[in-house]
């Protein structure tokens, strides 16, 4: 279901292309904004010639890799509710990091102000 992306992909990238090494090997990584949406297309080319295309919201992939751009716009609308169960499960994810960190600092604090009484 919902997946991370490989760790050359978790690095937010300012220009358009990026050469990373991943694996002793470069990875080309074009990233595409879909425009009207808060989602990414990634082209990553680790074998030569052989391009995947797949979309991210974030560092989370949210479609599996095909070999053209076009088959994952097409997802993008055929797969639509996929999509969107995934970003759902991104954002409830997310939220309860936040809420979690949020019970471990309120935790540590309560406790060094009882040490201090």
């Amino acid at each position: 279901m919902l997946q991370q992306t490989n760790m050359e992909l978790e690095e937010k990238l300012n220009g358009q292309t990026s050469i990373k090494k991943t694996h002793k090997e470069e990875c080309l990584i074009e990233r595409k904004e879909i425009e009207g949406t808060p989602f990414t297309m990634i082209r990553q080319e680790i074998v030569e010639n052989k391009p995947e295309w797949f979309i991210v919201m974030g560092n989370h992939r949210l479609t599996e890799p095909t070999t053209s751009e076009e088959t994952q716009l097409e997802k993008l609308v055929n797969d639509y509710w996929k999509i969107v169960v995934n970003v759902i499960a991104i954002v409830i994810e997310k939220y309860n990091q936040t809420k979690t960190q949020e019970y471990e600092m309120a935790k540590k604090e309560l406790a060094a102000s009882m040490a201090m009484d």
